[in-house]
């Protein structure tokens, strides 16, 4: 219910992301180490109701997928000088396959930030040979009313 309005305060959206990893590790156990980091922010400013679950789901169904040894998800929330920041990193599969890269969840959460904030928001997306890394960063006060 806290997630149908455009905004939800920030605290809660921690919340979703702690149970949905939660979750995720009685689904994957010891196959993976999640490491989420929210420390020293505002929790009160408000932010896009569930902006981060794409990115945060991408973790586990990229960095899990086919993946027989160890993996790991790294997630950082941030709040500083006026910007949000989420950063979350997490294991790229050792086996050569094909996954499905083109997806809606990033897709629509572009978007949705593209109505929120126009421009003024910034979306990173990187590969390199042992993970994937996703950085988005936004000021929740440029939100479009």
């Amino acid at each position: 219910y806290e997630a149908s309005g455009p905004t939800v305060r920030l605290s809660k959206e921690i919340e979703y992301i702690n149970n949905y990893i939660a979750l995720e590790k009685m689904r994957f156990g010891d196959r993976i180490s999640v490491s989420f980091t929210s420390n020293n922010i505002d929790s009160d400013i408000n932010v896009p109701s569930l902006i981060t679950l794409p990115i945060i789901e991408n973790c586990f169904k990229h960095g899990l997928v086919n993946e027989a040894e160890q993996a790991f998800i790294t997630i950082d929330l941030s709040y500083s000088k006026g910007v949000f920041t989420l950063k979350a990193e997490n294991t790229k599969p050792k086996f050569d396959q094909e996954i499905e890269k083109h997806g809606i969840g990033i897709k629509n959460m572009k978007r949705r930030l593209e109505l929120m904030f126009g421009g003024n928001y910034d979306l990173k997306i990187k590969e390199d040979d042992d993970s994937y890394m996703a950085i988005l960063r936004f000021n929740p006060d440029k939100m479009k009313n």
